[in-house]
């Protein structure tokens, strides 16, 4: 009899923990299904970050902050050509899809170039006359900032676009640099 009743009482809680592991497993299929349609809360976007310095000089980005938090910085980027890329998935920012970013970048001029070079022949690694003249260096290179409204580029009609379409992919920014200026461009990219 108490065996009996010990045995009814365990399949009733693995009768009862299936149908709990069964409605869970319902109701996230639900919600991916929901957000796979466009119905309920919207699908996120993801996000491919390209910079690109086309100018003549080498450059060094140290802010890419987007609505004013701090973001990723791809650090030095080689003349005419050097580029770095950063992903970032649907969902990885809770923030959504910033309406601006500030950018912050350092410009190394020909001029710059030949006082490393200087100091780096004159002086010993690391030392403290090296540092000082390293500060006096970075006191004087060419540095610039500037707020890119990305409201006018992220168009309704493009997220749009990628959120309908089941396939589609992140929105692609690609943050051109040339000397003392930036562009940032924005297109839909498609996962292959």
């Amino acid at each position: 009899m108490a065996q009996t009743k010990l045995q009814l009482r365990h399949s009733r809680r693995t009768l009862m923990l299936k149908v709990g592991v069964l409605a869970i497993g319902l109701s996230a299929g639900l919600i991916a299904c929901a957000q796979a349609t466009g119905t309920g809360q919207q699908r996120p976007v993801g996000l491919t970050l390209l910079f690109l310095n086309v100018g003549q000089d080498s450059i060094g980005v140290t802010r890419f902050d987007p609505d004013g938090f701090k973001g990723p910085t791809p650090g030095g980027l080689g003349a005419g050509g050097g580029g770095a890329q950063m992903t970032f998935m649907p969902g990885d920012s809770k923030r959504g899809l910033p309406q601006f970013v500030d950018v912050e970048w350092v410009v190394t001029t020909p001029a710059i170039k030949a006082l490393q070079q200087s100091r780096n022949s004159n002086f010993e690694l690391y030392k403290q006359p090296w540092m000082e003249e390293t500060d006096r260096i970075n006191s004087i290179t060419p540095k610039y900032l500037r707020r890119v409204a990305l409201n006018e580029l992220l168009t309704p009609a493009l997220l749009e676009a990628l959120r309908v379409n089941p396939k589609s992919g992140n929105i692609k920014l690609t943050v051109k640099f040339n000397n003392d200026q930036v562009k940032i461009e924005a297109q839909p990219e498609q996962f292959r």
